[in-house]
């Protein structure tokens, strides 16, 4: 794929990905599974064997899954494990079966600065569930685990694999999951892989042509309520105007790694050992998609698909501009996860195609409640302890990084990047992107080479909007209350 050009003027921050499975034990029997409940676990030295060697390879966010990873008992020590290696981010991937017990959830909410909870779901139907899932008893027990994590406030996504039994009902099953856990703000789907019980089941395996409409329905409903969502393992001809979604175009595009650490059984079939970088090597293009436009930035068609259906549903397109939809995807992108970008200079043209609409109702919220805090803002330690849950660092590295911020900004009102690097091993500009882009666009900072120098605004106005920027995770939220910190200024 060529997707050099949209990053050629660009500092990039990749995101690399490691998978570790630590269990190949279930609770569940998804007639689907891709990676079948064979038996067995790893000790924990391996685990934390393995976990190095990821940390070694540059991995950014830490997932660990299985079969079941909450089922393993030293799960919660695996964890503390991970946040001490110091992964920026670590994600469980679970069928969310184990969440209804409020203590166990309780023990995750004191690691949630820098925890995901991906929870299986792939239908709302109860009985649909039980089909699926071959544990209709666990139904149950999911949805008062996601009511936990929501009153726990620890990020949740929802991943949904689409198959045959749940592709028509895909927009009622969002639906029902935004209306009554609004908590949750992404969505990850799979087209559903072909390969062990999925092989053996071929039923469940659609066509992309018949599950076409309704997942471009589904992805519409999520687009009109403000949702984000990924999918990957489809053509990109069968998710027209959504095709900036697809987590394999993003993964290339920013030339990103996933690199995996299976657990293999004696049973496992197919060639391949427990360390593996993933590729689109398994994929193929019909003779038809040369006549697509779209072939330079698609990613093809899983061979084990075509086992099943062939490849006569392939239609190639002609009317789709790949340079646009690139520039869409790296947009979108950066909205989401502005880590991946590191500038100099100004940042104000950065997001020219904000969707304001959205937000709006939001951003006068947020001002309200800065305003009410400004009005209280009596001492560093108060403003301190009012904007510190905005931040994702553990606390005790929190706290030591905004005492020595403070102190800088109180004693000369600039603060050295050097310095910072000094006492942090960070530079300021990737450790804190939301403050420096939504602060530099106020004119409350002015960055140079060296120093980061403040405006004339008064401390109780800039040190707020420093604390909070800090903590969010979507850099066009950060710079739509910029836009309107601006109007009231004016």
């Amino acid at each position: 794929m060529d997707c050099e050009t949209p990053l050629a003027e660009e500092k990039v921050k990749k995101h690399h990905s490691g998978r570790l499975m630590i269990n190949r034990v279930c609770n569940e029997r998804c007639v689907f599974c891709s990676t079948p409940p064979v038996g067995g676990e790893l000790p924990f030295e391996e685990v934390k064997k393995r976990m190095l060697r990821l940390k070694e390879e540059g991995t950014d966010e830490l997932v660990i899954t299985g079969g079941e990873p909450t089922l393993k008992k030293d799960f919660i020590e695996i964890l503390e494990l991970a946040q001490k290696m110091g992964f920026e981010e670590i994600t469980v991937q679970s069928n969310g079966t184990m969440f209804f017990r409020e203590e166990f959830v309780q023990q995750l909410a004191k690691m949630k600065c820098n925890l995901k909870i991906s929870v299986s779901f792939h239908s709302s139907d109860e009985k649909t569930f039980g089909e699926l899932t071959k544990a209709p008893y666990a139904y149950k027990n999911v949805l008062k685990g996601l009511e936990l994590l929501g009153k726990y406030e620890i990020f949740t996504l929802i991943v949904t694999v689409i198959q045959t039994a749940n592709y028509p009902h895909l927009k009622e099953h969002l639906k029902f999951i935004c209306d009554n856990y609004p908590f949750i703000k992404h969505f990850s789907f799979n087209f559903i892989d072909p390969v062990y019980w999925a092989k053996d089941n071929a039923w469940t395996v659609p066509s992309f042509s018949e599950a076409s409409p309704f997942i471009r329905e589904a992805f519409q409903y999520l687009q009109d309520n403000g949702k984000t969502f990924r999918i990957e393992k489809i053509p990109l001809c069968f998710i027209r105007d959504f095709e900036h979604n697809h987590s394999d175009l993003r993964r290339d595009i920013f030339n990103d790694k996933l690199m995996n650490m299976f657990f293999k059984r004696p049973t496992d079939t197919g060639v391949g050992g427990e360390w593996h970088v993933h590729s689109n090597s398994s994929y193929f293009y019909a003779p038809q998609c040369k006549e697509c436009s779209l072939q330079s930035i698609c990613s093809g068609i899983n061979r084990q698909y075509i086992d099943i259906h062939g490849y006569d549903d392939i239609l190639p397109v002609h009317d789709r501009d790949p340079a646009e939809i690139l520039s869409k995807a790296r947009e979108s992108e950066l909205t989401t996860n502005p880590h991946r970008v590191v500038t100099n200079g100004s940042l104000a043209s950065l997001m020219p195609h904000l969707r304001k609409d959205p937000f709006r109702h939001m951003v006068s919220e947020d001002m309200l409640f800065f305003e009410k805090a400004m009005q209280k803002f009596g001492n560093i330690d108060l403003l301190k302890n009012t904007f510190a849950n905005f931040f994702s660092n553990p606390a005790s590295v929190r706290k030591e990084r905004l005492k020595f911020i403070i102190q800088r900004f109180q004693a000369t009102r600039s603060l050295s990047r050097e310095e910072y690097r000094k006492a942090f091993a960070q530079d300021i500009i990737m450790d804190f992107p939301h403050a420096v882009r939504a602060l530099e666009l106020l004119g409350v900072i002015d960055i140079d080479s060296k120093n980061i120098q403040f405006g004339d605004w008064e401390e109780k106005s800039y040190y707020p909007f420093f604390l909070f920027f800090v903590g969010r995770k979507n850099v066009e939220h950060a710079l739509q209350v910029s836009e309107i910190a601006l109007e009231i200024k004016a």
